[in-house]
């Protein structure tokens, strides 16, 4: 666990960290013990929603999480995970300068809210973009082998039976088909069903005498 040692002033509110608010029935007692006065607490860098008061008589830690509203602002936000002391800060300046004013647990659960929403979209996109991508590099490749075979084909075939030479993609397709009615849905492997003869429709071979 990694955890940073910081001095705060104790109010009648608690204590205040990066705009969080701390407080519980335990700080309370200490407050009216000691007054406002500078005391140190442990906080642990992966979450901001809990720190560990050290109590200037008996120099003993105990634990205080969220008063003032941002704990319920923070469990609508992030649900019940822990809050990054990185993710925490970034979010909060990118505040400070949207809003111009004194950040409380309603404009944080709001705009934060909204602006995760919008993230959320964008990162979708961008992956919708990059499967996009991928498949178009597969089909490229697939092409590309295609041509080659082809290519290939061509150099190998009797250069004076013109009708059998492959020129180009155009060529590989028959040109000697008739009655051919298209469906409306496009062929594809994944829909193609060779029709399958009934008994009665393979040619009956004669037997002597008839």
């Amino acid at each position: 666990m990694t955890v940073n040692t910081t001095e705060r002033k104790l109010t009648k509110n608690g204590m205040q960290w990066e705009f969080l608010y701390y407080n519980n029935t335990q700080l309370s007692n200490l407050y009216h013990k000691i007054g406002s006065s500078q005391i140190e607490f442990l906080r642990d860098r992966r979450d901001v929603r809990r720190v560990w008061v050290i109590d200037p008589e008996s120099n003993e830690p105990f634990l205080v999480g969220l008063g003032m509203g941002w704990g319920k602002a923070l469990l609508e936000t992030y649900k019940d995970k822990p809050v990054n002391e990185s993710e925490w800060i970034r979010r909060v300046r990118w505040l400070q300068k949207r809003v111009k004013r004194t950040l409380t647990p309603y404009l944080f659960k709001t705009n934060i809210s909204a602006q995760m929403r919008l993230e959320a979209v964008e990162n979708a996109k961008k992956e919708q973009k990059k499967v996009r991508k991928e498949r178009e590099k597969v089909n490229e490749t697939i092409r590309k082998g295609f041509d080659e075979k082809l290519l290939h084909y061509g150099k190998n075939t009797d250069e004076s039976d013109s009708e059998n030479v492959i020129h180009d993609f155009d060529d590989y397709i028959p040109k000697k088909v008739t009655n051919v009615t298209l469906s409306e849905e496009k062929a594809s492997l994944a829909t193609y069903m060779p029709r399958e003869l009934s008994t009665s429709e393979y040619p009956k071979k004669k037997l002597p005498g008839e």
